[in-house]
């Protein structure tokens, strides 16, 4: 199961009260997380693969704060409409991209260092070591243009990966880069490769790397992120778990529309799935004699709306 490190401190202040150790501890435990103290201060909190949305201190802190009744049932984001558009051409090896916009995440050295974090995990988890799923997180101030298109690229065409200085064809950063070589063949079609582009300008060769030209950094205050896969559902939900976190920093979400073909849809979905559950058969399943009321108040705690 992954384990992600956390500060404290950060954590405590997005929950909004201070709890010791030992509670936060035996709270985790009732979300069917492990906690650990490392040495240098950070906890070491080990999530299930089930729980993507706790991948982060800010999911783990709104699920904490539904078990200390700071706050109840389901949260709906705000959203808004885009007017950034993106055009999906036919790429075989890697077919479906979803996208959203955030605004106000306000992004610090800390929350960076755990976005990247919440990054890989989800990468290696739901995302199947990007085969499945690859993210891309951006600047949106630095993007080129306002039109995103995805397409298969030649291996010529060239650009300046994320943390270099120089440009390098798409074939020389699968083949020369850290992580070209470890990436570089999951989504290679006949030597083209799947690129998202900014008025033809690559902004990121999913699920490979980023261009650093919208490198997001300290001070970087709205975000452009792609989703790609080979699975459009694990897609979709991947994103709405990386919106609705970044909406507890106050993040604002807008809404992109996919054109591909002759169809278009608008992402991210925040799709809400509804149960119907007769109160009999959770007493008998549970062995409890639960009101209807008590049903209610507990998924409330658990952040579901009932």
């Amino acid at each position: 199961m992954p384990i992600i490190r956390v500060n404290p401190a950060r954590l405590m202040k997005l929950i909004g009260k201070d709890i010791t150790i030992n509670e936060l501890s035996e709270i985790l435990f009732r979300l069917k997380c492990e906690v650990e103290v490392c040495e240098d201060g950070k906890l070491a909190i080990e999530v299930n693969n089930d729980r993507p949305d706790m991948m982060i201190s800010e999911g783990i802190a709104r699920s904490i704060r539904g078990l200390l009744e700071i706050e109840l049932g389901y949260k709906r984001p705000i959203t808004r409409e885009s007017d950034l558009s993106t055009l999906v051409h036919k790429v075989p090896s890697r077919p479906y991209i979803a996208v959203a916009i955030v605004r106000n995440v306000n992004i610090d050295e800390e929350f960076l260092e755990e976005l990247i974090q919440f990054q890989e995990k989800l990468h290696i988890t739901y995302g199947r070591n990007r085969r499945k799923v690859a993210i891309g997180l951006h600047d949106l101030s630095k993007l080129p243009c306002r039109e995103i298109s995805y397409a298969l690229v030649p291996l010529s065409k060239r650009f300046v990966p994320l943390h270099h200085y120089s440009e390098m064809s798409v074939g020389e950063v699968l083949k020369k880069t850290e992580q070209g070589q470890k990436y570089g063949s999951i989504s290679l079609y006949n030597n083209m490769h799947p690129a998202v582009m900014a008025c033809n300008e690559i902004i990121a060769i999913p699920p490979v790397i980023n261009a650093d030209i919208t490198r997001i950094e300290p001070g970087t205050k709205d975000l452009f992120i792609d989703v790609t896969g080979i699975d459009y559902d694990a897609i979709s939900r991947v994103l709405d778990v990386i919106v609705t976190n970044l909406t507890e920093r106050g993040g604002i979400i807008e809404r992109i529309e996919v054109v591909k073909e002759n169809s278009k849809v608008i992402t991210p979905e925040l799709r809400e799935d509804i149960m119907r559950i007769e109160i009999n058969y959770i007493n008998k399943l549970l062995g409890t004699s639960l009101t209807s009321e008590k049903v209610v108040k507990h998924l409330k705690t658990m952040r579901f709306e009932a």
